[in-house]
């Protein structure tokens, strides 16, 4: 698990998955954040993050 900061006084705990293939190709990063779709990152924050990462959000911010 990787904390993020964004602000000194605002941390999001996420799961970052980057892939790279065999012939040096990067996949779409996934980004899982703790968290339910509706909440605060979702609602506040999204629409500030890059359009190159795929975002998720799961209760302990696992890739399951």
């Amino acid at each position: 698990m990787v904390s993020i900061c964004k602000l000194a006084c605002d941390t999001k705990q996420a799961t970052l998955a980057v892939t790279i293939t065999a012939s040096s190709r990067m996949i779409t990063p996934v980004l899982v954040f703790k968290g339910m779709l509706g909440g605060d990152i979702t609602t506040q924050d999204l629409a500030t993050y890059p359009c190159s990462c795929m975002y998720a959000w799961q209760s302990l911010a696992w890739m399951d």
